[in-house]
């Protein structure tokens, strides 16, 4: 008998990463973002839907405080790194390219979320955690991340021999977790929303895109 081949044919990638400076470096960005949201450092449009969430400038990764320029440093990094493992490209080939972003804040209050939305524009999206805030016991997606199955098909019919498939074939949603000092990084087309957040105190995170060119 012949053996069985699969290919996890059309997969999504995905990156994590966790920042071994997150536990010296996080306090401090809390107190600058905070400093900043008292400031008016403030995104003025609204592109997505969100509830009881400051947003603010897109320009973050500009800022000269020390601590914002070594998360900058830790995410670009790891985004870069995606790119390399995704497609091939050698060390080399990685230093031609330029990397532009914008980079943002949030601070979600409890009952915030944000809507179903993808990032256009932009290749590479990723959130980094700073303060995950507090548990919710009777919620347990409270904050969470939530991906979307990209094939829209996936759903067209399903019987017992093709629900609860096991990873990599992920069917419906894919809700991440995340630890203060956690990166996640994904494709920007891939949609995603924010479960309400229902514990005590703030959750903080950074969120980014990413675009990339050829050096001239």
């Amino acid at each position: 008998m012949s053996k069985l081949s699969i290919t996890p044919a059309f997969a999504v990638p995905m990156g994590s990463a966790h920042w071994e400076r997150a536990n010296e470096i996080n306090s401090d960005l809390i107190t600058i973002f905070k400093r900043l949201k008292s400031e008016g450092f403030e995104e003025s449009g609204v592109a997505t839907t969100r509830v009881n969430i400051f947003e603010s400038s897109f320009d973050l990764f500009r800022r000269k405080e020390e601590s914002i320029q070594h998360l900058k440093k830790f995410c670009l990094t790891n985004i870069m790194l995606m790119v390399g493992a995704t497609t091939g490209k050698s060390n080399d080939e990685l230093q031609k390219l330029t990397i532009s972003n914008h980079a943002w804040f949030h601070i979600t209050s409890k009952g915030g979320y944000i809507g179903y939305h993808n990032h256009p524009n932009a290749s590479w999206s990723a959130v980094y955690y700073v303060d995950v805030g507090g548990e919710a016991a009777s919620y347990s997606e409270s904050g969470r991340i939530r991906f979307f199955n990209p094939n829209s098909g996936n759903h067209m019919f399903g019987d017992a021999g093709n629900t609860n498939f096991i990873a990599p074939f992920h069917q419906g949603t894919l809700a991440v977790e995340p630890k203060a000092g956690d990166l996640i990084i994904f494709p920007s087309y891939l949609m995603h929303d924010v479960a309400p957040y229902m514990g005590e105190g703030e959750r903080i995170c950074v969120a980014m895109n990413c675009w990339f060119s050829h050096n001239s």
